[in-house]
């Protein structure tokens, strides 16, 4: 089963990291790139959508209700930009499921047609 077509997502997000090089111009996409490429990360807020902007403090810039967190709460890097003061993240959200083989939760987007886990989803 691929789900990574429907999973995919941009993200486009104004982030303070706490990091002074950040603030001070040191860090340059290669950087972010090389730290976060292929890292899970877990947003505060649970916001579903396909774009996301958030301003300069964090907050979404827009009214969105926040959703489900096995669904809206995590995203796979696939690539990450600075430009002009403004983080670009570019990701697949993760569409977490409670496998009961394995006694954890797993992302929809790992099952393949062999996995026993499959047989959780209609075919």
């Amino acid at each position: 089963m691929n789900f990574s077509k429907h999973l995919c997502c941009r993200i486009s997000a104004v982030l303070f990291l706490g990091l002074a090089a950040l603030a001070h111009g040191t860090v340059n996409s290669a950087d972010l790139q090389k730290q976060y490429e292929g890292q899970v990360l877990t947003m505060r807020q649970f916001y579903p959508g396909k774009h996301l902007h958030f301003d300069a403090a964090g907050k979404v810039a827009s009214a969105v209700t926040p959703g489900t967190w096995t669904v809206d709460g995590q995203v796979r890097v696939k690539d990450i930009s600075l430009k002009d003061g403004v983080v670009h993240i570019q990701g697949q959200r993760l569409f977490l499921f409670f496998d009961p083989n394995s006694k954890q939760l797993r992302d929809v987007g790992s099952v393949t047609k062999t996995d026993k886990a499959s047989s959780l989803f209609r075919k």
